[in-house]
């Protein structure tokens, strides 16, 4: 079905190469080939690079399209969570994602989905910080972030439901 999907997809995109909306939706669903990958205990890093990419031509397009920026930012959290998993300093990927996730805010400040993955990506941090007093406070930003999002309403990404708990867990 995925397939089918991108297939569609790929076509809009050919017929209308400057629709950032196309390039966007190609982005999401490379993330979800990468998490499906994931899940199969599959190495995702080439769905991971096709997402960033997608995401980053739909942003060259619009440089004001917060959802793509979003995308991205997400993408970015979860490249970020496979490389923490895998023993590899997230730094750079959390740091990107960070950005991406800001400036979406910055274009619509009423996307609490951002703030989510902020906050989401600031755990991140605070997990693979070495130093302790970082640490400590990314995870203070991030049950802010987190808490701020969860205030605004439910999220559509249901993995970031649980990120405010384990936040908590380890103040």
């Amino acid at each position: 079905m995925l397939r089918l999907a991108r297939l569609a997809l790929d076509q809009v995109r050919r017929n209308n190469p400057r629709l950032p909306s196309a390039c966007r939706e190609l982005a999401q669903s490379a993330l979800l080939e990468a998490k499906w990958a994931i899940r199969q205990g599959r190495v995702p890093a080439a769905a991971f690079t096709q997402a960033e990419d997608l995401a980053g031509q739909a942003i060259r397009l619009n440089p004001e399209y917060a959802d793509a920026l979003l995308t991205r930012a997400q993408v970015c959290r979860h490249r970020a969570a496979w490389e923490w998993s895998r023993g590899r300093r997230p730094a750079g990927w959390i740091e990107k994602g960070l950005r991406d996730a800001g400036r979406t805010l910055e274009i619509d400040p009423e996307q609490h989905e951002a703030q989510a993955v902020r906050g989401a990506l600031l755990l991140l941090r605070a997990r693979s910080e070495p130093d302790r007093v970082r640490a400590n406070t990314a995870l203070a930003a991030a049950i802010h972030e987190l808490e701020l999002a969860a205030s605004k309403g439910p999220l559509l990404d249901r993995s970031l439901e649980n990120q405010l708990p384990e936040a908590r867990k380890l103040m």
